[in-house]
C-alpha cells in the first residue's frame, strides 16, 4: 500500500427523529464516503468531536513537542 492515502470524513446530520448524529469514515484517497474502508455507526453529535478535542488539547498545549502544531489547531 506505498503511496496511498487514508482521509478521515466527518460527518453529521439530522436523522429520521430530527436529532443530529455524527459519524466517521475513513477512505482510500481516491475513494468516496459512499465506498469507505471503515465507517464507525451513527452517534449523537458531540460524540467524537468533543472527545478528540479532550485527548488533543492537551497535547497541542505542551509547549515540549513542536511537531505538528501548525496542522492541529482548535480554538
Amino acid at each position: 500500500m506505498k503511496g496511498t492515502t487514508k482521509k478521515i470524513y466527518y460527518l453529521n446530520a439530522t436523522n429520521i427523529g430530527k436529532k443530529i448524529c455524527e459519524s466517521l469514515c475513513i477512505c482510500e484517497n481516491e475513494d468516496s464516503i459512499e465506498n469507505p474502508l471503515s465507517q464507525t455507526g451513527v452517534y449523537p453529535i458531540g460524540t467524537f468531536l468533543s472527545k478528540t478535542i479532550r485527548i488533543i488539547k492537551p497535547w497541542i498545549e505542551n509547549s515540549n513537542d513542536p511537531s505538528g502544531k501548525e496542522e492541529c489547531k482548535f480554538q
